[in-house]
């Protein structure tokens, strides 16, 4: 395990050590979706499809810096990590480079989050990458993987405090009515929507996720309360939203779009996705949106 006292030796500046106390903790999702590595046995190549969280920092400064990976958090609380140099990236003066992680097991299918360590001045920017992946290539020796897309994933330099809410949106859903004008070609096509929570406390927390039209209607389309253990990550997958067009969700371009708000009576972050199932050529099939925390006592 990397002791406080290695760490610190790592990333001595110009100006002297840089403690624990002069770090920014940052969060971000970490999304790896592919299934268990798998070797096809007859000699064939299998090609599988797979979103994957990716991760960059940069170094601004004339000083040599680290961005070090503290902890993921899963749905069933911390995952184990690996060796301590798998989750350590060195930053060298005015350069980036690509964040470094590893655990003993990887989270699939699900969302966690990691809790990383740098200093202040470092940019850190998350991206959610749709690839396609080729096992058993070279005589059932190798593998690759070709980007397909991405698309910008938020990353949390503090947490919401506990009893505040935060809001994201105007969350699109897609086109929920036909075209009256051209139906055999516009349809409905609407987008599943998916609500992710992190509870970074030390105790359960009640997590209350509002829905509210887009166009001035301050009654709620929908409500939900859920339980998140200490430190642990739901996903809310398909949550209900509305199926019908109207005048309070409709936008500008025929397109409907709704707010999510969520609360928590610890520290949480939260964010909103959303899937097309079955996009159609060139379609943006994944979006997320990044919330933002409204002003004290704002409901």
């Amino acid at each position: 395990m990397l002791t406080r006292a290695l760490f610190s030796a790592c990333v001595v500046l110009a100006t002297g050590v840089l403690a624990a106390s002069d770090l920014t903790t940052v969060y971000a999702p970490l999304v790896y979706t592919y299934p268990p590595d798998q070797v096809p046995e007859d000699g064939t190549v299998l090609v599988q499809s797979g979103w994957e969280s990716k991760l960059s920092a940069f170094n601004p400064t004339g000083d040599a810096t680290t961005m070090e990976v503290l902890a993921a958090h899963g749905p069933d609380g911390p995952v184990q990590k690996g060796m301590p140099s798998a989750n350590l990236t060195e930053l060298p003066p005015y350069a980036g480079g690509a964040v470094n992680w590893g655990f003993a097991t990887t989270p699939r299918f699900g969302v966690a989050f990691l809790e990383m360590r740098t200093a202040p001045e470092v940019s850190v920017s998350g991206d959610l990458v749709w690839s396609k992946r080729y096992l058993g290539c070279g005589n059932g020796l190798g593998s690759t993987k070709v980007p397909q897309g991405q698309v910008a994933l938020p990353v949390f330099r503090s947490l919401f405090p506990a009893g505040r809410t935060a809001i994201a949106g105007a969350v699109e859903l897609g086109r929920l009515m036909d075209s009256p004008y051209c139906p055999e070609a516009v349809r409905k096509y609407q987008r599943r929507v998916n609500v992710t929570l992190f509870n970074a406390g030390d105790a359960e927390a009640t997590f209350v996720v509002t829905e509210l039209p887009l166009n001035g209607i301050t009654t709620p389309l929908y409500e939900t309360t859920r339980m998140v253990g200490a430190k642990r990550v739901l996903q809310i997958n398909s949550i209900p939203v509305p199926t019908e067009d109207s005048p309070d969700i409709a936008g500008p371009i025929n397109g409907d779009a709704i707010w999510f708000k969520a609360t928590a009576n610890q520290p949480f972050l939260f964010y909103v996705s959303t899937v097309f199932e079955d996009p159609e050529p060139g379609a943006a099939a994944f979006q997320v949106y990044t919330p933002s925390l409204l002003p004290l006592g704002a409901q």
